[in-house]
């Protein structure tokens, strides 16, 4: 026998060797005839086979080769390419063609033959052709890697991963192990020409990193219990705080505030809806502008600053209060620097201003050659102890003019009066005391306010005090 081999091409690694073998058999004598056949390993579940194909050319008429012995899958001889019929292979015009073909189902080596058999004539002479088969089945197992980055609470992101390969929908099934816990969730797997893909979203409840793992395993629909390959992909992700919100805030008083010494001057303040307070870091002139607010305002003289909480009610306003006393000069003007602010829920704001200033001018100063002047006595003193106070404290009020007419009131953070004490005062010095069990005081910062008048209605002096109930 005088065999020719001619490879054909090599379509890709996961599509088997086509190899072209040509037979010439004109001169064969009663024989066996072998052809191995060695199949280029396949992945498990293409919808490509590995093939081969063998040409005996020049077969003389007479008898047909039969088939004795068919290979089983994972090999298949293909008739409809091949010169086959039944189990009968015909040789129009000489030449006979066996086209056999590979896909393999489970993973490992396999191998079969196929057998022809041509009795020649009378007697023991008999042709075989024997074309012993082998092939190799790949499982793939991968891994492949998620990582959804930073996302914010309450938000959600998706990933796609792309796995396995097919071309005839609805012919593989898929299990999924283990199920997905959160803040990671399966969405859906979807089935396409070329690949399925897995879809797979991160949906942080808390702030922090979080990983998982899930493995994803295809089956033939026909056979749910021979996995033919494996992917397993590795989450990752970050929950992150959200942003805060921005709000806008803004002082809604004229160009110029006007007040007499002792008067509470009200600053109204608008903010966005929603927030619940804003902090401003206030500057000013100490010695004509006293914070309300106790506790809650911190004032630092040296650098004419000070901190000052104001709570914002259901329709976005506020208040910042102040007292005016004799100071330095007859006006202060009053400038934002900064501001920071809490919305309901209790999360912090960045905050956006608009309107950040006003001037205080007082009306009962008159300003000769830049300078104030006051028909005024000798500064009057006051202490208050023990303060902070529980149950009562002792006010002594020391340089009282005699030619004054005195007005001491107590306020609290708001700018109410809730007590008086003109009856108390005494020229030069007066002592009293704070009941607070007596005057109903609540816990909080409270402001003693003292205004003096000459009788002509002239501005004397004014002076303030904390007083802070515990």
């Amino acid at each position: 026998m005088h065999a020719v081999y001619t490879p054909a091409m090599k379509p890709s690694f996961l599509v088997g060797i086509l190899l072209l073998c040509v037979f010439n058999v004109s001169s064969m004598q009663a024989d066996t005839y072998v052809r191995s056949i060695i199949f280029d390993p396949l992945v498990l579940g293409l919808e490509e086979s590995g093939e081969e194909r063998i040409r005996l050319r020049n077969v003389p008429p007479g008898p047909d080769f039969i088939l004795v012995e068919n290979a089983s899958s994972p090999f298949r001889l293909d008739a409809a390419s091949s010169t086959f019929d039944g189990n009968v292979l015909r040789a129009p015009n000489g030449e006979a063609r066996i086209v056999v073909r590979f896909m393999p189902l489970a993973s490992g080596p396999a191998s079969d033959s196929i057998i022809f058999v041509r009795q020649r004539g009378p007697g023991p002479d008999v042709d075989r052709i024997v074309i012993r088969l082998s092939g190799l089945g790949l499982s793939l197992s991968r891994t492949a890697r998620l990582a959804f980055g930073s996302v914010a609470i309450g938000d959600s992101a998706l990933r796609t991963e792309r796995f396995f390969r097919q071309q005839q929908s609805g012919r593989f099934r898929w299990t999924v192990s283990p199920a997905l816990q959160a803040p990671f969730f399966l969405d859906t797997v979807i089935t396409g020409i070329l690949r399925d893909s897995v879809v797979i979203s991160f949906k942080p409840t808390t702030a922090g990193p979080v990983s998982s793992r899930v493995r994803i395993t295809r089956y033939l629909a026909t056979m749910p219990l021979t996995p033919l390959d494996t992917i397993t992909i590795e989450l990752s992700g970050i929950g992150v705080l959200p942003p805060p919100p921005t709000i806008v805030v803004s002082l809604e008083a004229s160009d110029t505030i006007r007040a007499a010494i002792g008067d509470t001057v009200r600053i109204p303040v608008r903010a966005s809806a929603g927030t619940s307070q804003v902090t401003f870091i206030l500057q000013y002139n100490p010695t004509i502008l006293v914070p309300v607010g106790g506790l809650d305002a911190i004032a630092d003289k040296d650098s004419m600053t000070c901190r000052m909480i104001v709570p914002i009610d259901a329709s976005g306003r506020g208040d910042l209060v102040m007292v005016a006393v004799a100071g330095d000069n007859d006006r202060s003007s009053l400038l934002v620097r900064s501001a920071s602010a809490f919305v309901d829920g209790g999360s912090e704001a960045n905050v956006t201003l608009e309107r950040t200033s006003t001037v205080v001018l007082l009306t009962n100063v008159w300003n000769i050659n830049g300078q104030p002047r006051y028909l005024s006595a000798a500064p009057v003193n006051c202490t208050i102890a023990p303060n902070p106070v529980t149950e009562s404290a002792t006010v002594t009020i020391t340089d009282l003019p005699t030619v004054a007419q005195a007005h001491l009131v107590l306020v609290d953070a708001v700018g109410r009066v809730v007590a008086t004490f003109s009856n108390q005062l005494r020229a030069p010095t007066t002592t009293f005391t704070v009941s607070v069990p007596g005057l109903n005081l609540l816990p909080g910062a409270y402001v003693l306010r003292l205004t003096l008048h000459a009788g002509t209605g002239e501005y004397l002096q004014s002076m303030v005090r904390h007083l802070v109930v515990q």
